[in-house]
């Protein structure tokens, strides 16, 4: 009879199918003994499901219901920081109704010796903990739980509860030499890729960075194969992937890796198949205009970790941090994305509040389209949480472990940082363009008119003094919005300066709010998917038709100084674009991966074609009765937004 074992993942806002449970099934059914022992089963749950749905002795939930109708001997556990008490309430659960069930959990969540103790001692109905990585500890307890072959007693990686109640820890678990080993669950066609939302895709291990905050620190690097991975990534454009995550600190990390990889998605984009939108961190060493272009056309969406340019942090992180580079790489990146992301930490050791302004200061100044203020974690297994009192730090003791204070970032300092991330995130990147124009009329620091934001939210009774902003990920554009033209109210009351400029504030709002429509839905859409049977045909101006992106697409015109001092791109994917009458005014083509500067004829007629007033070129190049030259300069602009997928000509 065979071992019935059911792996858990749970994912939080998109699907997904978890990469670490179809390697360790993938692994585990390689050897032909497990194989005919084994039956497996992997399922990915619904985070909220287990949060909203009672799951008790006494009632069935229906990841509960579908558990049991699979009858598991043993259950394994993905834990996560965000799914860790749903997990083990369920496995409590289904200890409940099966007595005999065997249950492990791994994961970076309990993935540490300090961490496998709590959970051993706090949640008697888990059996196994697995620490570090998985593949060939899972293969070797297998074999012990089918067949009782070898012993718990010593085997690398696990930790377990004996009779008496004593907690063993085995020696560090063993790494695999070559990840190759590994069956790939996506050429080995364990999973539909196109039956979720985002893939994950990894494609090596460890880091060369030893960064002490950071779990990809844990362990020597290690890569696999570059034709693995290019495989993969051409199956997962044949399935039609809608978007996939590359989990590696960056991708590469090296140029002789990630070119190749680039240039396998370049030249399925140009042969008309339909990219996976990848979000990816470029390593910014090498992040010269050639690879942002490259980035760019290989449908990809990046971000960067810069997390802090304080030297007494970033030394004892361990942290390595050019920022002439970095600063490159900034600039590059905002010449080839209307939408990128940066990420800073606050709360690392050595750093203070001050020296945390300074580093937004600094970042805010380049200018990118986002910046994610994050408070420090404790990542279980990693050196700042292991060694926390030897670095000054306290974390909460419960999941996710975030930063209470640090020897130079009191409590009350930390709290004004809570503060001010989330006035970062509901000023600065819900009304970035309205920000920066903000910043140029006050001839002030960045940080200081955040600051001015929350105070002024706080004095208002909008915030507490005692606590953040709406949670983080959960205050809305329109809520964002909607406190910022309040602000602006509030100050154009105050300010004859303010007052002059309020139509130049109205202008940049109304950009801010058309990103907004047009962005509402970006984490959860493909930005670059589209149905193009091949190249642009030729241009017909009487049977050619245009098609609005979806979501709508917007034309926005705003004052040349706005747009000046927003830093906004004035070279849209298809060369200079004609200037508007009386050059005063730019008119911006915003749509669902960003914006383009176009010329004033071109937005015409996108306007007219987003309003669908009438959709045939033909008719819209009548009705406005266009020159030759004006006819020609528009006809190479909205060519080239359709080879960029921004539009389809259909």
């Amino acid at each position: 009879m065979r071992m019935k074992v059911a792996l858990l993942d749970t994912y939080d806002v998109w699907t997904h199918s978890s990469l670490a449970l179809r390697y360790l099934e993938g692994y585990a059914l390689a050897d032909q003994d497990l194989a005919r022992t084994l039956e497996i089963s992997v399922h990915s749950l619904p985070v909220e499901s287990l949060r909203d749905d009672p799951i008790s002795a006494d009632r069935d939930s229906g990841c509960l219901s579908r558990l049991l109708a699979f009858d598991p001997d043993v259950v394994g556990l993905s834990c996560y920081m965000w799914n860790l008490p749903e997990l083990l309430r369920l496995a409590a659960t289904l200890k409940k109704r099966r007595p005999g069930l065997a249950v492990i959990a791994g994961g970076p969540e309990v993935s540490s010796p300090s961490m496998a103790r709590r959970i051993l001692r706090e949640a008697p109905h888990v059996s196994f903990v697995a620490i570090g990585e998985g593949e060939i500890l899972f293969r070797r307890l297998m074999r012990y739980l089918a067949g009782g072959n070898g012993q718990v007693d010593g085997m690398p990686g696990l930790a377990f509860r004996r009779p008496a109640g004593a907690i063993c820890l085995g020696p560090p678990a063993e790494a695999i030499n070559n990840l190759d080993e590994i069956p790939s669950p996506l050429l080995g066609r364990r999973f539909s890729p196109g039956a979720f939302e985002y893939v994950l895709m990894e494609t090596y291990r460890g880091c060369e960075n030893q960064c002490q905050w950071c779990a990809w620190s844990r362990g020597r690097h290690r890569e696999f194969s570059l034709d693995r991975v290019l495989a993969e990534l051409r199956l997962l454009i044949s399935a039609g992937a809608p978007h996939v995550y590359v989990v590696d600190g960056v991708l590469g990390p090296g140029r002789a890796r990630s070119e190749p990889i680039l240039d396998l998605l370049i030249r399925a984009k140009e042969e008309g198949d339909s990219v996976p939108g990848f979000f990816v961190y470029p390593n910014t060493t090498d992040f010269d205009e050639v690879m942002a272009r490259k980035f760019r056309d290989a449908n990809c969406r990046v971000a960067f970790g810069l997390q802090s340019t304080n030297p007494d942090a970033l030394a004892r992180a361990h942290r390595r941090q050019e920022l002439g580079r970095f600063e490159v790489a900034l600039r590059n990146a905002n010449a080839c994305f209307p939408g990128y992301e940066v990420d800073l930490i606050y709360g690392l050791p050595g750093d203070t509040y001050d020296g945390f302004i300074r580093s937004f200061n600094w970042l805010a100044d380049r200018r990118p389209p986002r910046i994610y203020s994050h408070r420090l974690r404790g990542l279980p297994g990693t050196p700042f949480y292991e060694n926390a009192a030897e670095h000054g730090i306290v974390f909460e003791d419960s999941t996710p472990h975030l930063l209470v204070s640090t020897v130079t970032l009191p409590e009350r300092d930390r709290r004004r940082l809570d503060q001010f991330s989330m006035g970062v995130y509901c000023f600065y990147n819900w009304a970035t363009v309205t920000f920066r124009y903000l910043v140029s009329t006050l001839k002030a620091e960045p940080a200081s008119v955040v600051a001015d934001f929350v105070g002024w939210a706080e004095q208002n009774g909008l915030v507490s003094s005692e606590g953040p902003l709406p949670n983080y990920f959960s205050a809305s554009a329109d809520y964002s919005l909607a406190l910022v033209e309040a602000f602006l109210r509030n100050m154009v009351d105050r300010s004859d300066a303010m007052a002059e400029r309020v139509e130049r504030f109205k202008a940049a709002l109304r950009f801010d709010r058309a990103c907004c429509e047009c962005h509402r839905d970006f984490r959860f859409r493909n930005p670059g998917r589209r149905s193009r049977p091949g190249p642009v045909p030729r241009w017909d101006w009487e049977t050619m038709m245009l098609q609005p992106a979806e979501p709508p697409m917007r034309v926005v015109r705003i004052p040349e100084d706005v747009a000046v001092a927003a830093g906004l791109t004035s070279n849209p994917p298809c060369g200079q674009a004609l200037p508007d009458p009386g050059g005063c005014e730019r008119t911006y083509l915003i749509h669902r991966r960003g914006f383009a500067r176009v010329g004033h004829v071109a937005g015409r007629v996108l306007e007219i074609a987003a309003r669908q007033e009438s959709r045939t070129l033909g008719e819209i190049a009548a009705t406005l009765k266009l020159s030759s030259p004006d006819l020609g300069q528009a006809t190479g602009e909205l060519q080239a937004l359709a080879r960029e997928g921004v539009i389809d000509l259909i």
